[in-house]
């Protein structure tokens, strides 16, 4: 939505589109492991790892003000949707044009 709102209105600079709230690692792995088909599975954290920022959040003001964009969507939703789409469309991923991989035609 806010990528299309860009598009037409024909901002052409860097825009932040997200929720404007921060979200922790954690919660994201959290939401992505309960949402999982045939989950919820165990996260396992190495803690050996070392460890990066605890919250980051985009500043969104640029896209309310140049946009008017608004998230519709939670963060649980978006990431269920996005588990439902690749689960129904997962045997066509293979077959799609890759910019990186494929033969250029001159």
């Amino acid at each position: 939505r806010g990528m299309m709102l860009a598009v037409e209105k024909g901002v052409n600079m860097p825009i932040n589109l997200g929720s404007g709230t921060g979200v922790t690692i954690k919660e994201v792995a959290e939401v992505i492991a309960k949402n999982t088909p045939n989950g919820p599975i165990k996260i396992v954290w190495d803690k050996t790892k070392p460890r990066g920022d605890k919250k980051r959040l985009m500043d969104m003001k640029r896209a309310k003000k140049l946009l008017g964009f608004k998230p519709v969507y939670s963060l649980e939703q978006g990431i269920k949707e996005t588990i439902e789409w690749y689960i129904k469309n997962k045997d066509n991923t293979d077959k799609r044009y890759n910019v990186f991989y494929e033969n250029k035609k001159r």
